[in-house]
């Protein structure tokens, strides 16, 4: 009669928590709350410093389920409700599978170009040699650099500083991050009111005899489009967030300190560059306006199908952080006209 306790889960923990922490270095924190798809977070640490940056773990421990092919690796069949759930994680998911045998742990990152799918069901391939340990940080850091890093701008020397082209590039590339920005909403405006203006239009043309069976097919097909239309405009603007925070704010910032510490720039460095911030300043308060004016439009809808509502209400969030942004460009374009200013 066997008994009623295995460990081998317990066993599979402890196995990863002591790589995580002393192999990699890394803080793991376990989830207590068992089949819901994820096991463990993991916390990236660099140089001794936790980023706040993070892989979740699913944990395998033991065979069962699990079909060992010729070469010796490993197969694993994923049902459809843990498919969906790590592919829609925010946070990227590695398999790992544990031997308690051997104490080896076997790794897969699970993303669709690593997983096979057919009508029915979806498996994993763990390579036998693909181990969790202390030569795995390189890959796991690539990941997180991929998928879980925001837009970083390579730090400004004092070469940079007095380099025209540098300047020209740097301003060009702000100039047109916020100009892909302005020229995507007006995109989506124009979507958005073609789309209200031909509901409206067959709810005209339809007053009386309309079948409700119809009403609805074409409430449902506008909602559809413009539902799909606004959430593509949203994902684009929360990517542009960080990279506009990143090319405006983090490099102005640096040039004021860099001025504020004397750096004396040549008279034709400095009129450019006063020249296109000027230019740049009534751009961007012209496209805080545009996208005030948005978010104050899409909050205040009244759409009746909830699921459309929500997405206007989710786009007007992004939209007031996405002006709120600029509004700190504008804070650092202006101290460092002022700068400027002061070392004519």
């Amino acid at each position: 009669m066997s008994g009623r306790y295995s460990n081998t889960d317990d066993t599979g923990v402890a196995i990863l928590n002591l790589c995580l922490t002393k192999d990699l270095g890394w803080i793991c924190r376990n989830i207590t709350i068992r089949d819901v798809g994820i096991d463990a977070t993991v916390e990236q640490v660099v140089n001794d410093n936790p980023t706040a940056k993070y892989i979740s773990v699913q944990l395998k421990t033991g065979f069962s389920n699990v079909h060992i092919d010729k070469n010796k690796d490993f197969i694993f069949y994923i049902d459809n409700v843990h498919y969906e759930y790590w592919l829609s994680s925010s946070i990227p998911v590695i398999f790992v599978l544990c031997n308690t045998d051997s104490n080896n742990l076997y790794w897969q990152f699970i993303k669709k170009q690593n997983i096979s799918s057919t009508k029915s069901q979806h498996k994993i391939l763990i390579k036998k040699e693909h181990l969790l340990n202390k030569s795995s940080i390189e890959e796991l850091n690539t990941i997180i650099d991929t998928f879980q890093s925001e837009f970083e701008l390579p730090e400004l020397d004092n070469e940079d500083m007095y380099d025209t082209e540098y300047w020209e590039e740097l301003l060009g590339n702000c100039a047109e991050a916020i100009g892909n920005s302005v020229r995507i909403f007006n995109q989506l405006d124009k979507k958005y009111l073609s789309h209200n203006d031909s509901m409206t239009v067959f709810l005209e043309r339809n007053q009386t005899g309309i079948e409700k069976l119809e009403a609805n097919k074409q409430i449902s097909k506008h909602t559809k489009a413009l539902k799909l239309a606004i959430d593509i405009c949203k994902t684009q603007f929360k990517n542009q967030i960080p990279i506009i925070a990143k090319t405006h704010i983090e490099a102005i910032r640096l040039a004021e300190q860099a001025l504020c510490n004397n750096a004396i720039l040549p008279y034709d460095i400095r009129n450019y560059i006063q020249t296109a911030l000027d230019e740049e300043l009534k751009t961007i308060e012209s496209s805080i306006y545009t996208f005030k004016t948005g978010a104050e439009r899409y909050s205040n809808t009244s759409s009746p199908i909830f699921e459309l509502r929500q997405s206007e209400h989710s786009f007007a969030l992004i939209l007031k952080e996405y002006a709120t942004e600029l509004e700190c460009i504008v804070f650092w374009i202006k101290k460092l006209i002022q700068t400027l200013s002061n070392t004519n």
